[in-house]
């Protein structure tokens, strides 16, 4: 078995923290860019001697779901000619909730996408517009919807953790729309301040209101962590799997998810199961010393 991780580099406009490799306001060449991965898959699959079972196909970015749908769906269909595709592969692609519309949903529900992973990083609207998300709240709680009218039943979502002006109240009302929604994984990520990104800028200049931008520190970050693994634990873990807090995940999904933060100038990644029954499951943890260790033992007995 393998598992087939696409990259669509493309987005409507570039979130403040990003620093991967995708290109805003680009999205005329994503035809183009797309007949270059079949391209690529050929080449790739004409040096194997053996078929490519794929289990796993993940279109990653990027915002794969601002491309037009039929980009996505068409290219799923070559891969099912090229290669065994596993009837009960898991297909995944990442939407950001402004271009997930309903009928974009139903398109990939209907070519054999099974799950989505959608970005909502808070359920705060002020907070949003500041890191320069293309999308509110109320847009992310249509996507699940027009995922669960779909029949798609796997739903993720990713929240960052530490954002400016983050407060526990805050934090928790992130927390409520999630249990609210019923997804079945839960992405928790620490904000990281990558050098050259707008964030970075932006952290290191006074802004309109003549203050400068302000982010908690690490022990208030920490205490976030703290909070999440409080309400996944009075969940018993059953609703959610929550990548960061050493909660075990899908080895498949962790392993493409290192290939998809990662700078790899390929824009096609295959790697062969094998590498999966070795996985380690990530944790990631707040960088708080001795506090940080306290939550590895904590997490980890649970």
């Amino acid at each position: 078995m393998a598992g087939l991780y696409v990259h669509v580099p493309f987005c409507r406009q570039k979130c403040v923290y990003c620093d991967f490799c995708s290109y805003p306001n680009r999205i005329d060449a994503a035809r183009k860019y797309f007949s270059c991965l079949k391209k690529e898959l050929t080449l790739y699959l004409a040096k194997e001697k053996k078929p490519f079972e794929i289990d796993t196909v993940f279109f990653g970015g990027g915002t794969p779901s601002a491309v037009d749908s039929p980009l996505i769906t068409d290219f799923l269909e070559f891969v099912a000619k090229v290669c065994d595709l596993n009837g009960k592969a898991e297909i995944t692609v990442e939407c950001n909730p402004d271009s997930a519309s309903q009928e974009k949903i139903f398109e990939f529900a209907a070519s054999g996408v099974n799950r989505l992973s959608i970005g909502l990083q808070t359920a705060d609207d002020g907070t949003l517009k500041l890191l320069n998300r293309p999308h509110c709240l109320a847009q992310f709680e249509n996507a699940v919807g027009f995922a669960a009218a779909a029949g798609i039943d796997n739903v993720s979502a990713d929240i960052i953790l530490g954002l400016p002006y983050e407060t526990p109240e805050r934090l928790d009302r992130t927390l409520d729309t999630l249990i609210k929604v019923k997804l079945t994984h839960v992405s928790a990520y620490a904000l990281t301040v990558e050098r050259g990104t707008r964030l970075s800028a932006m952290l290191n200049q006074k802004t309109c209101g003549g203050c400068r931008l302000v982010l908690p520190d690490e022990d208030a970050t920490a205490d976030f962590y703290d909070a999440v693994y409080r309400r996944v634990l009075s969940l018993r873990g059953e609703q959610f799997c929550i990548e960061g807090l050493g909660m075990q995940a899908q080895p498949q999904l962790l392993a493409l998810r290192r290939i998809h933060r990662s700078r790899s100038v390929g824009a096609l990644l295959l790697a062969w199961s094998e590498a999966f029954k070795h996985q380690e499951f990530r944790k990631i943890y707040p960088r708080s010393g001795r506090r940080q260790a306290a939550r590895c033992r904590q997490a980890q007995a649970y």
